[in-house]
């Protein structure tokens, strides 16, 4: 596993060390839309993860009814694609809010699972996609990352501390 620190050092995340950054080719044709996540990595395969720290305001106790509105949302434009409904991993940070969903794709089904926590009062939006049909697999490598998340907070003196 690798440790990742993005959003000013703020935020500490470890992924397996196969996942890189997507190239910018890559990235357009993944992700064909003016908008997309800031944080995109794939391990070059099967898996791809993005996180995406968007400016609105998340508290950890609206973290779960946050992920149950886009489960609800996602489920009236596709129906039936819920594979896993929303559920809560608590690690000693924060409790993060979770599901997980299927598509078809050109390729055949497509494996998402989403997740939502706040960062600095704001909300982090993070998922995995996989082509694969192995949704057990995502669903061990989503859980495993949501329970090693860390914060890194900065004091007025300038001195870094995990909050663990």
């Amino acid at each position: 596993m690798k440790k990742y620190h993005y959003y000013d050092g703020k935020l500490i995340i470890e992924l397996p060390d196969e996942f890189q950054d997507m190239d910018s080719k890559a990235i357009i044709k993944k992700f064909p839309y003016q908008i997309r996540p800031q944080i995109i990595k794939w391990d070059m395969k099967e898996i791809i993860f993005t996180l995406d720290l968007i400016n609105q305001s998340l508290r950890e106790k609206e973290a779960y009814f946050a992920v149950v509105a886009m489960q609800r949302k996602m489920n009236k434009i596709y129906p039936a694609s819920i594979i896993k409904t929303t559920s809560i991993i608590y690690n000693p940070n924060v409790a993060v809010a979770w599901f997980a969903f299927a598509l078809n794709s050109r390729k055949g089904k497509s494996i998402h699972t989403m997740f939502a926590l706040p960062m600095d009062g704001k909300f982090l939006l993070g998922s995995f996609h996989s082509n694969s049909d192995g949704h057990q697999k995502l669903y061990e490598l989503t859980q495993q990352f949501l329970k090693k998340i860390m914060f890194r907070e900065v004091d007025k003196e300038g001195w870094n501390n995990a909050r663990i």
